[in-house]
């Protein structure tokens, strides 16, 4: 980031994983700033300490890592200088389903080496095409023969690790309905066809029926994990017929942030008019105005599960896992107000 530079980054980098660290690991930097040019004299001393690849992002403004065109330009053209390959890889845009499209950005997985992997932590749901899930699927059982490893999908043939997030959604909806008094509830939904936010969907219907609070499909609306629906969502929740809702639980932090500006542009305040809140923890949600309530998942407690089920996988014997670390938190900030008394 700005002000900073490689050195004094992977230094700090170090002094905790030095501590924590229980595997190898290897530094792997994503570059935001020049500062003024310094960092493009540092890249090859950097190199040679062992910081052998760096990133750009033409995407994530909002998080303030994304990069500018000049930027990239003196970036590859130093790469050039240096000899090093410059390698360009993209699925983020949504192009809808234009299928050239789709067969273009497919082909990236083809590419790689794969009997280079030593070991793979394989995150299907996050593909939604089939053709890449086929790609990777048909390439990991082929060429790798280390321990692989599935999170959130059971696959064949992998070490599966399937998580609870009707946890974390029970606990949000909970909140609001006893420590808030609200019974106008909206929900954004995940893709239709994805594990978890079929999951978390399932477990808002439960709770709403437990209380005996109407809902209908004019507040349901089904997103897309990323930030382009949210306006499409609060136009939705807005026209219902039950009312402009009290509430908009949205099952990830991407859909919450989209679904803020919706309601602001909208000229509603949050959360006096409608509060806003989420499922995931990133940490950019306390940096919004307002900050966001979320779920924070126990993103470490995962981590130990994905080396525990690899080194299971080598050895055969099972690791415990810490299961008090295995609490998903919620964290209330502006964007859901105060409980009543």
């Amino acid at each position: 980031h700005k002000g900073e530079t490689i050195r004094g980054l992977v230094n700090s980098k170090k002094e905790v994983l030095e501590k924590e660290a229980c595997v190898d690991y290897a530094m792997h930097c994503c570059i935001t700033d020049l500062n003024e040019g310094e960092i493009l004299e540092e890249m090859e001393k950097a190199v040679a300490e062992g910081i052998t690849s760096f990133k750009c992002f033409l995407v994530y403004k909002k998080e303030g890592m994304m990069v500018d065109d000049g930027m990239l330009a003196r970036l590859m053209l130093r790469a050039k200088e240096l000899g090093y390959n410059v390698a360009i890889f993209h699925w983020n845009n949504p192009y809808g389903q234009r299928d050239e499209y789709l067969k273009g950005e497919a082909s990236i997985f083809n590419m790689f080496d794969y009997s280079s992997i030593d070991a793979a932590i394989y995150i299907k749901d996050i593909f939604n095409n089939e053709e890449v899930e086929s790609l990777i699927d048909e390439k990991l059982q082929k060429y790798v023969h280390g321990p692989k490893v599935s999170l959130r999908l059971p696959i064949e043939g992998f070490y599966n690790i399937i998580l609870n997030d009707a946890v974390g959604i029970r606990d949000i909806i909970k909140h609001f309905i006893e420590d808030h008094g609200c019974r106008k509830i909206a929900y954004m939904s995940g893709k239709p066809h994805m594990r978890d936010a079929q999951l978390r969907l399932a477990t808002y219907k439960e709770v709403m029926a437990e209380y005996n609070i109407p809902y209908d499909d004019s507040y349901i609306f089904h997103g897309d994990y990323w930030t382009e629906k949210g306006k499409d969502a609060v136009n939705q929740f807005l026209s219902s017929p039950l009312g402009v809702p009290e509430v908009i639980v949205c099952a990830n932090d991407y859909m919450a942030f989209s679904v803020m500006d919706a309601l602001i542009e909208k000229g509603y305040k949050i959360p006096e008019d409608v509060s806003v809140l989420s499922f995931d923890g990133i940490p950019y949600t306390e940096k919004l105005n307002p900050s966001m309530t979320t779920i924070c998942q126990p993103v470490e407690f995962q981590a130990e599960r994905i080396i525990n089920g690899m080194l299971y996988l080598l050895d055969g014997k099972e690791r415990k896992s810490d299961d008090t670390g295995n609490d998903y938190v919620l964290q209330i900030r502006d964007s859901t107000g105060v409980p009543r008394e």
